[in-house]
């Protein structure tokens, strides 16, 4: 039993150790909802964004991640770039019409731009190196100018974050890291992390829940009418 119990701590801690056949079902679970979620728009008679809705499940599984162990993988931010770089310099050689389709220029600018605010902050201010990483996919999912807007209402929901979980001295990243732990344990993992191994810090910020906020917000009509007004391109 213990030896079970320390094998189960060391998937925890390192996530990263995953099978290459478990990270293909997390891509392919993930390519399957942006598809399906894309076809329920489609159906309601509105336009469907593939971009978003993939970052925004790309979010979703960082996330649990970083809430729940600390860390997000090589193989989620790594994948997540070569898709995003794959996937829009396709749209731009193919006479298909990608709804959210940065072009390759833009994907290209957005990852290497903001890889490198990640590399900034990482060495300067301790950012972790997954966060960074995760930063790079947007840029090169979202492209350099919607990444742009998203990242700075994403910095607003952080500050809020920080403030609330601070406030609550580190409850809200507790109850976090308990939620991420079970979905993780249910859809990931496939076993019963016990919560009090999870290496994170009460006052540390998952980056990927608040770009679950900001990202969606971005696109909301009076976000982009405030965009504008503080001077952002239209």
């Amino acid at each position: 039993m213990e030896h079970a119990s320390a094998e189960s701590r060391t998937a925890l801690q390192e996530p990263q150790k995953l099978s290459a056949a478990a990270w293909v079902a997390i891509w392919v679970g993930i390519a399957v909802l942006a598809a399906l979620s894309s076809a329920i728009v489609a159906a309601a008679g509105r336009t469907p964004d593939l971009f978003l809705t993939t970052c925004l499940l790309l979010c979703v599984v960082a996330a649990a991640f970083d809430a729940g162990t600390g860390h997000i993988p090589n193989a989620l931010t790594y994948t997540a770039i070569l898709s995003g770089l794959a996937i829009n310099t396709l749209a731009t050689v193919s006479p298909l019409e990608l709804r959210g389709a940065a072009g390759m220029g833009s994907a290209l600018t957005g990852m290497l731009a903001y890889g490198g605010v990640g590399l900034v902050c990482m060495l300067a201010a301790g950012m972790g190196g997954g966060d960074a990483k995760l930063l790079a996919a947007i840029g090169a999912i979202l492209g350099f100018r919607l990444a742009t807007i998203a990242l700075v209402f994403t910095l607003a929901a952080a500050v809020a974050y920080a403030l609330v979980n601070l406030a609550v001295r580190g409850a809200l990243n507790a109850a976090l890291r308990s939620i991420a732990l079970d979905f993780l344990n249910l859809v990931l993992l496939g076993i019963k992390p016990d919560v009090r191994e999870a290496r994170v810090s009460a006052r540390s910020i998952p980056l990927a829940v608040p770009l679950l906020i900001g990202i969606p917000l971005s696109r909301l009509e009076p976000a982009r009418q405030l965009w504008v007004w503080m001077g952002g391109w239209a």
